[in-house]
């Protein structure tokens, strides 16, 4: 694993990874997996129910989520859409057996990756937690400098804005918008004849 993603990540500590999974034997077998990722500081916690692990996801003491998709009489997609409407901004990682369909929703609804549990080994879940760990990295870099972007772009004097190939506002800003005597809104989405 990359020792600098580390370093910029969590500062030099061990990764904290929260296992939610219902089934004593998945857990001993993850713990197992971790102790074959030689060389690396990981630090794996198990919880068993849905709620336990809502309740530490609530706060923000792990770097990275591994969900099982079967939680008892709900499911690893109920604890993610609670997850995300909590606020979690690390990663999760869904566990599944292969089920397409399972892996398209939790990808859809923002998961950073899904595993097979039948197929799960060291290597695997090694890679998918530091690939994890850089893509949330960079999307916290992304977010941040548009935060930034559209900061500045608020509050330039002059009307700014980009369209699309069809001629449609991708963005205005305010400025661009009360040249339409329009929200932001109103205008985006639309033509100049559509305004």
């Amino acid at each position: 694993m990359n020792v600098d993603l580390f370093e910029t990540v969590t500062h030099g500590k061990p990764v904290h990874v929260l296992l939610i999974d219902d089934d004593e034997d998945s857990y001993l077998l993850t713990r197992r997996h971790f102790s074959k990722i030689s060389g690396q500081r990981l630090h794996l916690e198990w919880v068993p129910t849905y709620e336990e692990g809502l309740a530490l996801i609530g706060q923000a003491r792990h770097h990275v989520y591994l969900l099982d998709y079967r939680l008892g009489v709900r499911t690893g997609i109920d604890l993610l859409k609670e997850a995300l409407a909590l606020g979690c901004k690390a990663p999760i990682i869904m566990l599944t057996t292969e089920n397409p369909e399972v892996d398209a929703e939790a990808m859809k609804l923002g998961a950073a990756d899904f595993l097979s549990k039948d197929k799960l080994e060291p290597s695997l879940l090694e890679r998918s937690i530091r690939y994890s760990l850089k893509h949330f990295q960079t999307l916290q870099v992304l977010r941040e400098r548009e935060a930034q972007m559209s900061a500045c772009m608020k509050n330039v004097p002059c009307a700014v804005y980009m369209k699309d190939l069809d001629g449609r506002y991708l963005y205005a800003n305010e400025t661009c918008a009360g040249v339409f005597r329009r929200g932001v809104s109103e205008v985006v989405g639309q033509t100049d004849l559509e305004s």
